[in-house]
């Protein structure tokens, strides 16, 4: 199933983007590109070989990735630091490559600056949002994601 597969993006290590079925399937050795040193750690400490922390901009395989910016949720939200703290960080990611469509996947976030300056910069032909105004169970008010 993953023949084709060359590398992995992780945004975050939420259970419902790296969960266990993720974690069995994937070949240890695949590059596995994520947002951060912590999130990194997670993932070697699974067993994966070739964990690379995305800063900025990289190019993989001929393909451009570009972090980008996001926020789990509202400023209220992360006013709380026990709130803060289970979000945690997140991250977008633009694909682009030569003679190819940009594709920006903007992540676990909620509209914000970072979403904006995203799509200033990159242009993106094709916007991948993660929408459905999730909420968390007491702060029904302030989706965790993007709604309509």
């Amino acid at each position: 199933m993953l023949n084709s597969v060359e590398a992995i993006v992780v945004t975050h290590t939420h259970t419902d983007h790296w969960d266990e079925a993720a974690q069995k399937q994937i070949p240890k050795n695949m590059p596995v590109f994520v947002q951060n040193e912590v999130d990194a750690k997670t993932i070697r400490g699974q067993g994966f070989k070739d964990v690379r922390v995305l800063k900025g901009s990289t190019t993989f395989n001929g393909v451009k990735l570009s972090k980008t910016g996001g926020q789990h949720g509202s400023d209220l939200w992360f006013a709380d630091p026990a709130r803060s703290e289970a979000m945690g960080p997140v991250m977008g990611v633009v694909f682009s490559a030569p003679k190819a469509k940009t594709v920006y996947v903007a992540g676990d976030t909620v509209w914000r600056t970072e979403v904006d300056q995203a799509l200033k910069q990159h242009k993106p032909d094709v916007v991948i949002l993660n929408t459905g105004s999730a909420l968390m169970t007491g702060w029904e008010e302030h989706p965790i994601i993007m709604g309509k």
